[in-house]
């Protein structure tokens, strides 16, 4: 029996290209199956004939497996380098779920109101003062620091903590204003502090107050018709000099004129203090006087006095205060 050796040098590159066509590898099987069944059985030629058809469908099986094989290998080959040559494709790839989005702060926009002094419109109202000559106001309700902040640059932090929750206004020129006596005005200095403003000085209405009458002072009795000051209403009123020198000419001018045709009384330019002329026909004297009350008199003139004093006071404390600003920035307090 004869072995026949199969086994084979590897298969060149030439010859695998040669296996690519599939097609014409199956047409050329088929042809051999062919040729095979027309050899006669029973002779030793046919034998001969069948071992070689069979020792070659095997051969072209095997070679149409190593081709799939080889293809495949020679395929991913390729792609390999391919990678190779270009790992940039997979290093700038990026995982977009992993980058972390941060939100982006925005502070809040705040700008100055105006109010506008209308028919229907109070700027008295809006600012929540008293009075104002101003006919066009900004101003604004601070309700945290980052507004206080924004509008009010340089602020130190205390300072802003004064006007928090507070309206302030600005003024764009000199104005007249008015508050409650229980309020208080700030302006806002340029070294970022608040300063409270002082107010015009509010006087104390004048009360004449009752004198009582010394004996030791040269006084006089007068009646007068025109008089209507406090002491009108007492009798017994005594009027003595400002000046004690006029004592003399005052005696001096009664003796000279016994009877007094007239006598007048108006005020001086000092509380309390009036000027006294006193007429004898063509004759005239001037002096300065003031009233002056004896006991019991004087104890009710000072109760009286007392009441109206009090009553002053009262309104005093609620007397709206003034103030002439100039252009800046205020509150109230």
């Amino acid at each position: 029996m004869r072995n026949i050796n199969i086994d084979r040098d590897p298969i060149s590159s030439e010859e695998i290209s040669t296996f690519k066509d599939f097609k014409s590898i199956l047409r050329k099987h088929a042809q051999t199956t062919e040729d095979l069944a027309k050899i006669k059985p029973g002779s030793n030629n046919s034998m001969i004939f069948w071992a070689v058809g069979i020792v070659a469908a095997v051969a072209t099986t095997t070679l149409l497996l190593l081709n799939n094989s080889v293809t495949t290998s020679v395929e991913e080959l390729e792609l390999n380098q391919e990678i190779i040559h270009k790992p940039t494709e997979f290093a700038v790839a990026v995982n977009k779920d992993s980058v972390e989005s941060k939100p982006v702060l925005v502070k809040k926009s705040v700008e100055w109101k105006t109010i506008i002094r209308t028919p229907k419109k109070s700027v008295e109202q809006v600012i929540a003062v008293n009075e104002i000559s101003a006919d066009r106001v900004d101003y604004f309700t601070f309700e945290n620091q980052d507004e206080i902040e924004l509008l009010l640059k340089g602020i130190k932090k205390s300072d802003a903590d004064f006007v928090k929750n507070s309206l302030v206004f600005k003024t764009s020129g000199e104005e007249s204003l008015k508050l409650l006596s229980s309020q208080e005005l700030y302006r806002l200095n340029d070294d970022g502090k608040w300063k409270k403003v002082n107010s015009n000085p509010v006087s104390m209405p004048y009360i004449e107050k009752p004198l009582l009458y010394k004996s030791s002072n040269p006084s006089y009795e007068f009646t007068f018709t025109n008089f209507n000051g406090p002491a009108s209403k007492y009798t017994d009123v005594r009027w003595t000099p400002v000046d004690n020198k006029d004592a003399k000419r005052i005696n001096d001018f009664l003796d000279n004129n016994t009877q007094l045709t007239d006598a007048t009384i108006t005020s001086a330019n000092i509380e309390g203090v009036y000027n006294i002329t006193l007429v004898a026909h063509e004759n005239e004297f001037r002096f300065n006087a003031y009233p002056t009350l004896t006991q019991p008199i004087y104890e009710d003139a000072m109760k009286a006095y007392n009441l109206k004093l009090q009553k002053a006071q009262e309104i005093l404390r609620v007397t709206p205060k003034t103030y002439e600003i100039s252009q800046g920035v205020y509150t109230t307090k």
